[in-house]
Formats: structure tokens, sequence, C-alpha cells
């Protein structure tokens, strides 16, 4: 997987240098070539193993917290990984607002997701460093058997934590007994904190709805000012990204007490 990856961004470094040589070319439309170019897609084998094991699991859904400032460049570009954030052509047209300026986990090729509940431990820090308007989206799980994924059982950032290819993602999932005296449902992962690393630009289409904890004057200055723009559509027959009101994913899950040891 690492090894594809290198050769990804040797080639996409090549791709970048020739569509900035190109005249006329838009910073917008400029920035969108290149998303569209970051896709990544798995394997047909790797697809039907993933596929099995989230319909196995029961799995609905993925999440992703941000501030609310980065919602017009992803609803515009998609999920795009850190490294090609700050790749000029991307920087100088979105202005991202990044949670984790240097990114700990050394992940810059990757972004991250959670399965069925948001990593409630990095919410809160970052929602305490970052004194601004959160938002959580939630994403079709399909994105995770479409797109080159690497999973943790825990924080990517911690020394502890190792990459999981995708035939190992119920690693996520490990049950030493802990499961059933916890009562963690199937659909979400033992450790809270396990992550999804994808290295694939991942669509604005895969958004299902972006949850807020308050739906201030700001908030809906925000999501009017998305309207307009036709930000909030899915596709081409009308669909629109649901916005609701709703504090679930902004806090712990269940069984955090546990997790406080």
């Amino acid at each position: 997987m690492r090894n594809r990856a290198k050769l990804f961004i040797h080639d996409f470094k090549a791709f970048l240098y020739d569509a900035m040589a190109r005249p006329g070319t838009g910073r917008i439309e400029l920035a969108k070539n290149i998303a569209d170019a970051l896709v990544k897609k798995n394997t047909a084998a790797e697809a039907t193993l993933l596929q099995q094991f989230v319909r196995d699991r029961g799995i609905k859904y993925l999440l992703h917290f941000t501030p609310i400032y980065n919602l017009r460049s992803i609803l515009r570009l998609g999920f795009v990984p850190r490294k090609f954030l700050d790749m000029p052509g991307i920087k100088e047209s979105i202005r991202p607002l990044f949670p984790d300026l240097f990114r700990q986990d050394g992940q810059r090729d990757c972004f991250c997701l959670s399965i069925s509940w948001p990593n409630y431990k990095m919410f809160f820090q970052k929602r305490k460093q970052m004194l601004t308007d959160w938002v959580v989206l939630r994403i079709n799980v399909e994105t995770i058997i479409k797109h080159q994924c690497l999973f943790y059982k825990t924080n990517a950032a911690s020394s502890v934590s190792r990459r999981l290819g995708p035939g190992r993602i119920e690693e996520m999932f490990y049950d030493d007994g802990i499961r059933g005296q916890l009562r963690i449902e199937d659909w979400y992962t033992t450790d809270p904190q396990a992550e999804v690393m994808s290295f694939s630009r991942i669509s604005p289409q895969w958004i299902n709805e972006i949850y807020v904890q308050k739906l201030t004057k700001e908030v809906n200055r925000e999501f009017t000012h998305l309207g307009r723009q036709n930000l909030l559509k899915r596709d081409n027959s009308g669909n629109r990204i649901k916005v609701t009101e709703d504090k679930t994913f902004f806090g712990p899950r269940k069984d955090f007490q546990f997790w406080k040891k």
C-alpha cells in the first residue's frame, strides 16, 4: 500500500506541473482538476472483502469532524489528503483551516475518518483549541469499500498504533472479552479512537448529512450562503445534503467511562 501511494504521489506531481502550465486555468478550476486526479480506488478483491465485512458488521456510515469554515472547500472539492492541500493550486484556492497544524500522526498523505462514532477524545481536544463552530459529516460507508484506506485499531498518532491493510480491518473490532463487558454494538470499533486513513480524494457526493451542535444565527447564515452557491446539492437530480441540529456526535460514546482509564 505504501509503495502504491509513493508511486501515485510521483505521478501526481507530474500532473500538477502540467496542469499549472496550461494557459487560462483559473484557481478553482485548477483545484477541481487536481482533486479529480486524486481518486485512488481499491482492487476488486479488496472491495469485495470490505463490502462483506461492512455488511456482516452492520456498519452504515463513516464520520468526519471539521471547523465549519472548511465546509465550503469540502463541499466543492471533497475530502483531500493533507499533503495535497498544501500544494500550489489547492491551498491558494481554498485556504483550508487545519485543526492539526503538524499532523501528529505523521500521515500527511491521508485524512481521517471514523466508523459509526467520531473519535470523541480528539474532537473534544480540538474544540478546546479552536473556539469556533464545528460540524460532523456523515459519509456513505461505500467510500471505504471503493477507495484506498488504511485502518488503525487505536489513534494513528499513538506509539502503539500499527497500519492495517484492508484484509485486517477486523482488528479494529478486536474482542478480548471487553466488547461483551461494555456491550459495544457490532458496528462500533472496540477502541473509540480507532481511525480510518484514506489516501484517496472522496467526492462531496458521498456526504449524506451534516450535523451541527446548535443552529445559531451565525451557523444558519453560513448554510444559507452554501445553499445559494448550490454547494448543498448532492447530485444533478436536485437532492440536497441534509443539515441536522443534533448534539449526539458532539459527545462521547456510552462506554466512555471505561476508556478514561
